[in-house]
């Protein structure tokens, strides 16, 4: 650890006036050494101008969270196996530009290796030496003032793994705050899942798009812009005050759905043995959808069925997981049928329409039927 005092500009007094150097082995990941060349390099950079001595472990390889995320968890050992044989030979920190590469290798390491594998100690001490990079700064140099400067209007959305898996929300901020001339306009709805979640945007792009929806045609607005929009719109008189604006959509969006005469959803799993529809969100819209119009149709995939109760148990972890790094998400409706008691409100009619569109031809073709995680196709 260093043992030099902070400087008053922040930067801490990490250029060269103490015996030992901190040294920081960089994670690239895939879509860092593949994408985004030059986060790395700015990254090497920053730290170096710090005061840290920067290596790249040689044969780092993609760390397995794809296939993790996917469902394919014997598959995902693999990859993990070598990433920890390159990583266990370092010594010191451990820093990434990617949230859900850190969450991934910290909380889902000694899950893929637990107590009584070979690899258990070593996955155990890796997530405790590996870290984002804004995590890094912040918390282990103690740094929020690199002595940036960035005249521009900037806003920030919080990626899910970074937020709920590492519990992250106000380090990226800080770091931004100290940036000369930046100025920070906050986000609507900062902190809602923007719909791509990696390999889930792939596999399961129906949510994947109804998720980014709900915030896409107003990200790019101002809070004086949602404001101006709704008094259009909707003849109202909106402040420009979020919390103010939340209650003006609630009360228009709740007025919707108890005038509607029939509600239309999707649902995320289907139970064979029990004809149970299971619907996941973060938001009440789907169960107010499902529960309050008179009728209820439900349009859902084919690939959707599961058999039955200890199958769906499996997917419900890993779908959050993959999604939004999250362990569970607000609402998991199940549902079996219109509602029982017509006394107690719901649906007094159930229609569920099982959409194939092309699913059964790629079940009867084997090469695409066994390529469900597209990473399995661009991967060794």
């Amino acid at each position: 650890m260093m043992t030099a005092r902070a400087r008053k500009d922040g930067l801490g007094a990490l250029r060269g006036d103490r015996a030992d150097v901190m040294k920081v082995n960089l994670f690239l990941t895939c879509l860092g050494e593949n994408f985004f060349s030059p986060v790395l390099k700015d990254m090497v950079s920053l730290l170096e101008r710090l005061g840290a001595r920067c290596e790249v472990p040689e044969g780092q390889t993609c760390c397995g969270q794809p296939f993790f995320n996917s469902g394919y968890q014997t598959q995902a050992i693999g990859p993990a196996r070598q990433w920890l044989k390159v990583f266990g030979r370092t010594h010191g920190y451990i820093v990434a530009p990617s949230g859900s590469c850190v969450e991934f290798v910290r909380h889902r390491y000694p899950e893929l290796f637990p107590f009584g594998t070979p690899e258990h100690a070593l996955a155990q001490d890796i997530s405790h030496r590996t870290f984002e990079f804004t995590e890094f700064l912040t918390k282990v140099l103690k740094v929020t003032d690199v002595g940036a400067s960035f005249p521009h209007r900037v806003t920030y959305h919080a990626s899910c793994h970074l937020l709920r898996g590492l519990g992250l929300r106000d380090e990226p901020k800080q770091l931004s705050a100290a940036v000369r001339g930046l100025e920070y306009i906050p986000l609507p709805a900062e902190e809602t899942c923007c719909g791509f979640g990696g390999i889930f945007s792939v596999v399961y792009p129906e949510v994947s798009r109804s998720i980014s929806h709900i915030i896409a045609p107003a990200v790019h607005l101002t809070k004086e812009g949602i404001a101006e929009l709704f008094r259009a719109k909707l003849g109202v008189d909106a402040p420009a005050e979020p919390v103010q604006l939340a209650a003006i959509a609630r009360a228009r969006l709740r007025e919707a759905f108890l005038a509607a005469d029939m509600g239309i959803s999707g649902a995320n799993f289907m139970v064979a043995e029990t004809g149970t529809l299971v619907i996941v969100s973060n938001e009440g819209n789907g169960r107010m959808c499902t529960t309050l119009p008179p009728l209820h149709v439900a349009v859902v995939g084919i690939d959707k069925v599961v058999p039955d109760m200890e199958s769906l148990d499996v997917l419900l972890k890993l779908l959050p997981r993959s999604a939004t790094g999250q362990k569970m998400t607000c609402y998991t409706s199940f549902i079996t049928g219109p509602s029982r008691n017509p006394e107690e409100g719901g649906p007094q009619e159930l229609h569920l329409v099982l959409l194939d569109n092309g699913r059964t031809r790629v079940l009867r073709d084997v090469a695409a039927r066994e390529t469900c995680c597209a990473f399995a196709v661009v991967s060794v």
